[in-house]
């Protein structure tokens, strides 16, 4: 399958997922301002680094040069200057560090040196903002406390709220940063509020909104830098807005954008440093673009960069890859099908721009060739399996066409694993198959797709 590169992204990346939760719900490291975290196989959190209030959890404010056990049962980690937040395998949410301004959530403004206690049935934390926090509990209502100084809780005022306070309901995913807010709610819809000077809520001024405004439509991911903001949206298309003096928009200017502007295509992820930004397209290529000061870029330069750059390929696709959370409407894909030449009759739809094939017509497809791919149903796990270099066994049913008529399409919840390893690869549950992104699954499974667009021929080639 050719050289893995596993991207640990900035803490601000944040992904709508299908089953209505965030990279924040399961995100096993972090890092605060001096200090890491991680999460290992068997539920421990580990913490080492800066901990002068308490922000590794350990009990002590002394500075450890080495990891030490904090707590067990972990899921979740998200950590915050110098506060920090876990979620544990029973949805608990548990809170420690600095408290100066309620951060913490637990009603005083006292610092916490060890794990306290915050609320149940959480499935997402998001902790990068200054001083403030933001949850999602299971019935995907969105909770926020801390400091309040710009409105970034978003519970119309700008009080400091030492509890968690409940800001709006059918959230998929929130992220934070220094004192703006972002949520994308479950049809899709991008709310952002907090301070607003150089445009970086997107909603054409530069007026602080202490309230959730809405900015777009069929947004799927959504990233805070320090002063702007990137988003995902369904068709794959990656916008930007907010401060720019270093490039991080992405737009070839440096000029500040108080509205959304589109950088690139085929987008899959996003993640937002202060002042640069990193993208991963659905081919597996990563891009950077933004501040260079440091050589965070990755490009072999000190200098700044206003328009993405390519840095490596065969990035692996994240968990957090974008997916919808609600049915829609599939139409059947008119195109003609090539594969290495030769026409194919196979059953595909059409779904906000992209083509989804059905999984086994493509492993029908592969089999003989350098990408074959055998496909297997786990029941027990409800978990695709795909194993690599195996011929693929047919059920039967395989290469017909597809319906007539649109029909509608429910994201698919399944884990899939392909060579044991959890992968992320778009897809909808149609008439009881499970229809791919046919771009996402050539990427992972190493065959090219392009489109001849003046014949409008989809080609797959699999040499």
């Amino acid at each position: 399958m050719g050289l893995v590169v596993v991207l640990l992204a900035a803490l601000s990346v944040v992904t709508a997922r299908a089953e209505g939760r965030v990279d924040g719900a399961g995100m096993t490291i972090a890092a605060g301002a001096g200090s890491s975290f991680a999460i290992l196989p068997d539920g421990s959190l580990w913490a080492w680094g800066a901990n002068t209030a308490g922000e590794l959890g350990d009990g002590t404010t002394a500075t450890r040069p080495n990891p030490v056990r904090i707590m067990d049962d972990v899921t979740t980690i998200s950590s915050g200057p110098r506060h920090t937040m876990a979620i544990r395998t029973d949805g608990s949410l548990w809170a420690w560090g600095s408290n100066s301004i309620g951060e913490l959530g637990d009603g005083t403004i006292t610092d916490r040196y060890s794990p306290v206690k915050i609320m149940e049935d959480v499935v997402a934390v998001s902790s990068g903002g200054f001083a403030f926090t933001m949850a999602i509990r299971s019935d995907g209502s969105l909770w926020a406390w801390g400091g309040n100084w710009f409105g970034q809780l978003g519970d119309g005022t700008v009080v400091d709220r030492h509890s968690p306070v409940k800001i709006m309901e059918n959230v998929a995913a929130v992220s934070t940063n220094w004192a703006h807010t972002a949520a994308i709610r479950t049809d899709g819809s991008l709310y952002t509020w907090g301070t607003n000077e150089f445009g970086q809520l997107g909603d054409g001024t530069t007026r602080v909104r202490i309230s959730p405004t809405r900015i777009m439509d069929n947004a799927v991911a959504v990233s805070l830098g320090f002063s702007h903001t990137m988003a995902i949206r369904s068709d794959g298309s990656l916008w930007a807005w907010g401060w720019n003096y270093n490039g991080e928009l992405g737009d070839g200017t440096i000029t500040v954008r108080h509205s959304p502007v589109r950088v690139m295509e085929d987008a899959v992820a996003v993640s937002s440093g202060s002042y640069h930004t990193m993208a991963i397209r659905a081919d597996g290529s990563l891009w950077t673009w933004g501040d260079n000061v440091w050589g965070q870029l990755g490009d072999g330069t000190r200098e700044d960069r206003h328009t993405p750059i390519r840095i490596m390929d065969n990035v692996m696709l994240p968990g957090g890859a974008p997916r919808r959370t609600t049915p829609v409407t599939a139409t059947p894909t008119q195109s003609p099908v090539l594969v290495n030449g030769n026409a194919v009759a196979v059953q595909a739809y059409h779904i906000s721009g992209n083509n989804f094939f059905r999984l086994r017509d493509i492993a029908y497809i592969l089999n003989g060739t350098s990408a074959q791919v055998n496909v297997q149903w786990d029941a027990a796990n409800n978990a695709i399996l795909l194993t690599s270099g195996t011929p693929y066994n047919p059920v039967g049913g395989e290469m017909t066409g597809a319906d007539t008529g649109p029909v509608t399409a429910t994201p698919t919840r399944a884990a899939v694993l392909l060579d044991g390893e959890p992968v992320t690869l778009r897809a909808y549950h149609i008439g009881g198959n499970n229809f791919f992104m046919l771009r996402y699954l050539g990427a992972a499974l190493g065959f090219h797709v392009d489109w001849d667009a003046a014949a409008r021929t989809i080609l797959i080639n699999t040499d």
